[in-house]
């Protein structure tokens, strides 16, 4: 038995079927939806994009100044010096580090957590001698508030895991302690210990004993006995310690937003010569950050237009 196929021929008189018009109606319908649909997800991704991140670093957090904020330090001596305050999200304040003191977080880190960190830089500013400008970044995570770099000295810190300064769960009576590498290699580590105790008007007084050491040989280098009384908004506004038998006592004032040291300085625009441009010619100009302890650091090399 095989299998047969039949084809029937159409007949002449058959008309082929033809396609039934659409109603006006029913095609502004099909657009109507069609262009809710687009605006619909537009609208989701823009919401998502315009989203402001939760502040991270659980109760440590409203202890953090906000950006752009400063205040005057005054030590112990006498001597004056400006902190300024920044805040940002994801890895700009990192990429502004010298490259020794800061390849090692993009080396340890996934890209996701780079483009989420939330940091905080603390910049220190002398008034009454040339002493380099001194920064400190800090980053708000599910431990708390922690040290990622203390530079600017003769001796530049960039830790691994993060030094806690201030824990997640900051109140009186919480503890806690850490311990991991205090620069890139492991050149030294470190171990803390800390404790909160209550202060005045909302405040919270951190003790913390940090101790560095020379991994090779066990030998203590640096020891900081710490009183740090924090502050809502305003970080540390008295600080009081011992480093390796020196004592250290700071005390901050919050500067006004507009103003602040420059209220009364009159200023003026200065004169430029804009004659003989013909004569000027395309160079470039290289951005280089110089740290003491980290050396110099290429910053990028943009394009720039000068007079020889």
């Amino acid at each position: 038995m095989s299998d047969t196929t039949t084809t029937v021929a159409a007949e002449h008189d058959e008309q082929p079927a033809q396609p039934r018009p659409v109603s006006p109606l029913r095609r502004a319908l099909v657009w109507v939806a069609v262009i809710g649909v687009v605006v619909a997800g537009s609208a989701g991704l823009a919401a998502s994009d315009l989203t402001t991140p939760a502040v991270r670093g659980g109760a440590a957090a409203r202890f953090v100044p906000g950006d752009g904020t400063a205040s005057l330090v005054t030590a112990a001596d006498g001597a004056r010096t400006v902190r300024e305050n920044a805040r940002d999200t994801g890895p700009g304040l990192l990429l502004e580090l010298p490259s020794l003191a800061g390849a090692h977080f993009f080396e340890e880190r996934t890209s996701e957590s780079l483009t989420s960190a939330q940091l905080w830089r603390e910049s220190l500013t002398y008034l009454d001698d040339d002493t380099p400008q001194n920064t400190t970044l800090y980053e708000l995570d599910d431990r708390g508030v922690s040290m990622l770099t203390s530079l600017g000295g003769e001796v530049g810190f960039s830790y691994s895991p993060g030094l806690v300064v201030l824990p997640a769960d900051a109140a009186p009576g919480a503890t806690w302690r850490g311990e991991g590498a205090a620069m890139p290699g492991n050149l030294y580590s470190y171990r803390m210990t800390g404790e909160i105790a209550a202060a005045a008007d909302g405040c919270l007084l951190a003790t913390t004993d940090t101790r560095y050491i020379e991994p090779e040989s066990g030998d203590e280098v640096l020891a900081i006995l710490e009183e740090a009384t924090w502050c809502p908004g305003r970080g540390i506004v008295l600080d009081e310690g011992d480093v390796s038998g020196t004592r250290v006592s700071f005390t901050s004032e919050q500067l006004p937003s507009t103003g602040g040291l420059a209220r009364d300085v009159v200023t003026e625009p200065a004169a430029s010569e804009w004659d003989e441009a013909s004569r000027w010619r395309a160079r470039d100009l290289a951005f280089q950050l110089s740290d003491p302890a980290y050396g110099d650091s290429p910053q990028g090399c943009p394009s720039t237009a000068s007079r020889r």
